[in-house]
C-alpha cells in the first residue's frame, strides 16, 4: 500500500506533493524553472483513485502532471492525474467517468465526426487522458475535412494572440509638457547598436559569422574595452545563451577570442549558458493557438534580475521558441514578449537570426527569414553581408569567404551608419591543438591610394578637349582617358575598381560633372565634363 494508507485526505496527500492543505483540497507549488505557479489537487473517483489538478492559466498541464506524478510514484501511490483550468474544467463539453488504470473513459462528441470514428478514438475499448484524446481528435477532426460527404467540424474555442478573458479599464491619459532637459537619454551600451530596454535583431546567412561577432561583442562589453568597431561606454555584465553550440564549443571559441584580442585575468559578468544544458522555449502552439509560455518568460525575467544582467544575448532566435515562423501573429507576439522582457528587466535583448534563401542577394532586414514581424518589433537591426567574388577581385584578394561587413539594416533611435564596417576572420590555435575562428576588425583598402592632384589635372584636361559618356558600355566612357592616366588596365579587376572609384570621388568632389546632353544622333545621353570652376592644377 502506497503512503496514503488507502486514505485519500487532503492531510494524507499534502506531505506527498509539498504543499498545504486548503479546505478539500492541497495547495501547491511548481519549481522555480517553471515558474513557481501554484496549483491546487483534489481527489476524485471512488476511493480518491483519480487526483485532479487545478492549472492556472499558461501553466502546460503536461508540466504539471509530470511533476505530480513523480511525487506520488516517489511516495509509491499509483493514482490517475488529470489537470484542468484553475478556472473551468478545460474540455466543458466531454463527459467524464473515471475508470480503474492510468486514464479516464471519454464520452461525448465533441467535433460532430462519424459516431464509429469518434469511438474508435476515444470510446470505451480506448482509454487515456482527456487532453491526449483531445489532440486526437482534432487531428481526426482535420483529416476529415478533407473527406468528402463529411461536414466540416466546427473548429475549437481560442482565444486570439495576446487578448485577455478579462479586460481592465481602458483610460486615455492627459499629456503634460515636459523639460527636454528632464527627460532620460537613451541608455546606449554598445555603440548605436544595443539599447537598454530595447531589442536589437542581427541577421545573417548561415557561416558569415554572426556566433563569432557576437562572442567578440560580448567579451567587449564585459570588459569594457572595444574589440572591434563600437564604443563602449563601461562594463556590463552580459547573459550569452546560445541555443546551438555544445559547453565545450563555447569555451573553444571564448578562449581563442580572448587569446587573439590579448584579453587577460577572469570575465566577471559574464554568463553562459548552452541549449543542450539549459533549453530555453518562450512560447509554443497549442491546440488552442500560439501562446507564451508564461512560467519560462517569469523565470528569464526573474534571473535578469536576479543577476542584474545589462545585455542578453539569444543565438539563435529560431530556438528560443516553437511557433510557426511563418506566422506573422504568433512571432509579433513572441519578439514583443522579449521586448516585454527587456524593459521590465531593464536590460537590452540581442536576437541573432538567419536569412531566408538569397540567391546572391544583399542581407537586409527583410531578409530575415520567417515573418516580417521580427524585424518590425525590434528596435535596432544589423546585417551580415560576406564579401563577394566581385568585390574581392576588385580588391585583388582571392579568398572572399573570410571577409564581411556589417550594415545598420533598421535604426529607429539612431540615424544609420554612413558605410559598412568591414571584418575578417582570422584562425587561432589553442594548446590543445583545436584551430578556432575568430573575427577583427578590417580595413577596406583604399582604391584611391596614390592618386594625386596631377592625375586630376591631367583628366580634366582630357575631359575639356574631348567628350566623353558616363555609360561604361560606351565606346566613348570616361573612364578609358582616367585608366590611361593613372595607367591603369580595365581588364584588371583591381585596377578597374581604382579608375571607376576615382571617377566616383571626383563627381562627388565637384571637379567634374554629369550632365546630359544631345549626341551626334540628337539622342540625350549623359555625359562627363568638367566643372566650370575648376582650375588646373588647384
Amino acid at each position: 500500500m502506497g503512503a496514503l494508507n488507502g486514505h485519500p485526505t487532503p492531510e494524507a496527500l499534502a506531505p506527498i506533493l509539498g504543499g498545504c492543505v486548503d479546505g478539500d483540497a492541497v495547495r501547491w507549488r511548481l519549481p522555480t524553472i517553471h515558474g513557481g505557479a501554484e496549483l491546487r489537487a483534489r481527489f476524485e473517483g471512488a476511493g480518491g483513485k483519480t487526483i485532479r489538478l487545478e492549472v492556472p492559466k499558461g501553466v502546460p498541464y503536461s508540466v504539471a502532471k509530470r511533476f505530480a506524478r513523480e511525487r506520488l510514484e516517489a511516495a509509491g501511490e499509483k493514482r490517475s492525474v488529470v489537470a484542468c483550468s484553475a478556472a473551468e474544467e478545460v474540455f466543458p463539453d466531454i463527459g467524464e467517468n473515471p475508470v480503474d488504470g492510468d486514464g479516464l473513459r471519454v464520452e461525448g462528441n465533441p467535433f460532430g465526426m462519424p459516431a464509429d470514428l469518434y469511438t474508435a478514438l476515444a470510446g470505451d475499448s480506448f482509454h487515456r487522458e482527456v487532453d491526449e484524446v483531445r489532440i486526437e481528435a482534432e487531428r481526426a477532426a482535420a483529416i476529415l475535412a478533407q473527406t468528402p460527404n463529411v461536414a466540416e467540424p466546427p473548429a475549437p474555442r481560442t482565444i486570439p494572440l495576446g487578448a485577455r478573458e478579462d479586460h481592465e479599464p481602458v483610460q486615455a491619459h492627459a499629456y503634460q509638457r515636459k523639460d527636454p532637459a528632464a527627460i532620460p537619454a537613451r541608455d546606449w551600451l554598445y555603440g548605436r547598436s544595443l539599447l537598454r530596454g530595447k531589442v536589437t535583431l542581427t541577421v545573417a546567412p548561415g557561416g558569415v559569422g554572426k556566433t563569432a561577432l557576437t562572442i567578440a561583442d560580448a567579451l567587449s562589453l564585459v570588459i569594457g574595452r572595444p574589440l572591434l568597431h563600437e564604443t563602449v561606454p563601461s562594463r556590463s555584465r552580459v547573459w550569452l545563451w546560445n541555443l546551438e553550440e555544445d559547453q565545450h564549443e563555447l569555451d573553444r571559441r571564448i578562449a581563442a577570442a580572448c587569446e587573439h584580442h590579448e584579453i587577460d585575468g577572469d570575465l566577471k559578468g559574464l554568463f553562459v549558458n548552452t541549449g543542450f544544458d539549459s533549453p530555453l522555449c518562450l512560447a509554443e502552439t497549442t491546440p488552442q493557438g500560439a501562446v507564451i509560455r508564461r512560467p519560462m518568460a517569469e523565470a528569464v525575467l526573474a534571473e535578469l534580475r536576479r543577476k542584474r544582467i545589462d545585455i542578453l544575448i539569444v543565438d539563435p532566435f529560431v530556438s528560443s521558441h516553437s511557433v510557426s515562423e511563418n506566422d506573422n501573429g504568433a512571432i509579433d507576439m513572441v519578439v514583443k514578449e522579449w521586448a516585454r522582457i527587456a524593459n521590465a528587466a531593464g536590460c537590452a535583448v540581442h536576437l541573432v537570426h538567419h536569412t531566408h534563401k538569397l540567391h546572391g542577394a544583399e542581407v537586409s532586414a527583410e531578409s530575415s527569414r520567417g515573418a516580417k514581424a521580427l524585424v518590425d518589433g525590434a528596435r535596432v537591426a544589423r546585417a551580415l553581408n560576406p564579401m563577394s567574388r566581385e568585390e574581392a577581385q576588385g580588391l585583388g584578394l582571392q579568398d572572399n569567404w573570410r571577409y564581411f561587413r556589417v550594415t545598420d539594416a533598421k535604426t529607429n533611435y539612431a540615424p544609420p551608419a554612413e558605410a559598412s564596417e568591414w571584418f575578417a576572420h582570422r584562425s587561432v590555435q589553442l594548446a590543445n591543438g583545436d584551430n578556432v575562428g575568430v573575427v577583427e576588425r578590417w580595413q577596406l583598402p583604399d582604391a584611391m591610394k596614390g592618386v594625386t592632384v596631377e592625375h586630376l589635372d591631367e583628366v580634366v584636361r582630357r575631359v575639356r578637349v574631348g567628350r566623353y559618356r558616363e555609360a561604361p558600355q560606351s565606346a566613348d566612357w570616361i573612364g578609358h582617358p582616367i585608366a590611361e592616366v593613372l595607367e591603369a588596365d580595365l581588364d584588371d579587376p583591381k585596377d578597374r575598381k581604382r579608375v571607376v572609384s576615382s571617377l566616383k570621388a571626383w563627381i562627388r568632389s565637384g571637379a567634374l560633372k554629369v550632365v546630359e546632353e544631345r549626341d551626334a544622333e540628337r539622342k540625350l545621353r549623359r555625359f562627363v565634363v568638367a566643372s566650370e570652376v575648376m582650375e588646373v592644377g588647384k
